[in-house]
Formats: C-alpha cells, structure tokens, sequence
C-alpha cells in the first residue's frame, strides 16, 4: 500500500515538474515575443518603416535647426508633400529622415538629389534609403552610362541612376529581388572588363 502510494506521489511530482518546464518554456517565448515586437516597434519608430524614408542625412546637431530649416525649404520648392522626421542625436550629429512623395520618386528627381540638396548646413552628403534596391559597386567610371541603361532592361528594375561612384538600382515592390540580383550579376558577368599591362620594353644591358 505504502508503495503504491509513494509511486502515485512520484507520479504526481513529474507530472507537475514537466508542466512546470512547459509553463515556464510558454511563458519565455512569450515574453520574447512582447520584447521583440517593443523593439521593433521603437526601431519603427526611430528609423520608421522599410521604404517609408529615402534620404538619410547626419547634421551637425548645433546646426540641426538651421538644417532642418532649410531642408524643408527645398522640400518645399522641388518635391511638395514630401516628409520630414527629426531623428536621434549621437556623438553630435542628429539624424533627419526625408520621405519623398510618390510622385517625386522618378528618376528625373534622384538623379537630380545631390543637387537639389548640395548646401545643407552642418551636413556633408546625404545617404539613400529606398527600398527595394541593389547597389552595383567597384565599377569603372566610363560604363556607368552603359550598365544603367542595361540594368534597366531587366525586368522587375523601375530605373536606374548614378549614386556617387556606384549605381542604384531601384525596383519594383512585387520584383522578385534574387531574380534580379542573379540577372544583374549575369550583366556584370557578360561585360566583364579585361585589363592588359604590358610589361615595357627593358633595355639590354
């Protein structure tokens, strides 16, 4: 009786040992869950959602109000209805988020970015944030014309332009981006640049 007893109790402990871990395993993702979408959410709310911002710009934050003054006045000359957020501040540059309004987003206008924005005070460059992108880099600066043209030929890539000395390449929401990555890569591939050196002539000794 005694036995029966003591393998019930035993019974009863690992029943409620395993809830236990099961409990406490629910409640760790669950709480991993709550974290997870709280930083997301603050992340959102910092740098907002993918593709709702274009342009990144770092001011200098004793400038920051001259700045902003005067981004708003070229958003207002050259792309009206666009947006503007005042992000955080570190180490003396506070970053200022630009969200160009649909219409404004045609290659008439990025190509056209670093001057509309060429004097902003406490500011340097700006840095592109469209999505969805690629970036082709490392390329020679008398094809760039060529691989833009070619890139925009490829199907799912709205257009193409000049970013500094690399191209971006601008797609479309529903493109399939490896698809693209891959038929851009077959590009690079096909135009493949071979450079020979010959050694000069030395003269015998």
């Amino acid at each position: 009786m005694l036995s029966i007893f003591r393998e019930g109790f035993i019974k009863d402990l690992l029943v409620w040992f395993l809830l236990s871990i099961l409990l406490a395993s629910l409640c760790a993702a669950g709480a991993g869950m709550v974290a997870d979408r709280y930083f997301s959410r603050t992340v959102e709310g910092l740098i907002g959602d993918v593709g709702e911002y274009d342009l990144l710009f770092q001011v200098r934050t004793d400038l920051k109000e001259v700045a902003v003054s005067r981004l708003r006045q070229i958003i207002q000359e050259k792309a009206p209805g666009s947006t503007l957020k005042i992000g955080v501040s570190v180490a003396g540059k506070t970053a200022v988020f630009v969200g160009l309004a649909p219409k404004y987003r045609v290659k008439e206008v990025y190509t056209n970015l670093d001057y509309y924005f060429r004097d902003i005070p406490g500011s340097g460059n700006f840095s592109l944030m469209t999505e969805p992108r690629v970036t082709l880099s490392a390329l020679p600066r008398g094809v760039l014309d060529l691989f833009i043209r070619e890139a925009e030929r490829i199907a799912g890539v709205r257009f193409a332009f000049q970013d500094g000395s690399n191209i971006a390449v601008l797609l479309e929401k529903e493109a399939n981006i490896k698809k693209v990555t891959k038929a851009l890569g077959g590009l690079l591939e096909s135009y493949r640049l071979l450079e020979v050196r010959f050694q000069a002539d030395r003269p015998e000794p």
